[in-house]
């Protein structure tokens, strides 16, 4: 079950993102394609493939660098860095 839900996400966020233009200017759809990039690496977190959800927590924080969410995808990402045991790497997450 929480595979197919990331699945769906996967597909929401790539169908988001061949739509930008209309992304950009709807702040309803910003919304929902920041919302598929967290659920989907939420569900990775779930299903404990913590570099998996480091990987996407990254891209959200990337592509969403100067919102509030970038914050919290680097949190959570340092999170998973915990999980795996890397406490270092999990401050310098953090503290980016």
């Amino acid at each position: 079950l929480l595979e197919q839900a990331r699945q769906s996400y996967v597909q929401l966020r790539e169908q988001l993102t061949d739509k930008s233009d209309l992304v950009a200017k709807d702040e309803k759809l910003l919304r929902l394609l920041r919302n598929s990039f967290l659920g989907e690496a939420d569900l990775w977190y779930e299903m404990q493939e913590y570099e998996k959800a480091i990987g996407i927590y990254r891209s959200t924080a990337n592509r969403f660098i100067s919102q509030p969410i970038a914050i919290e995808a680097m949190t959570r990402s340092a999170q998973c860095l915990d999980k795996l045991d890397k406490p270092a790497e999990a401050t310098r997450a953090v503290n980016q």
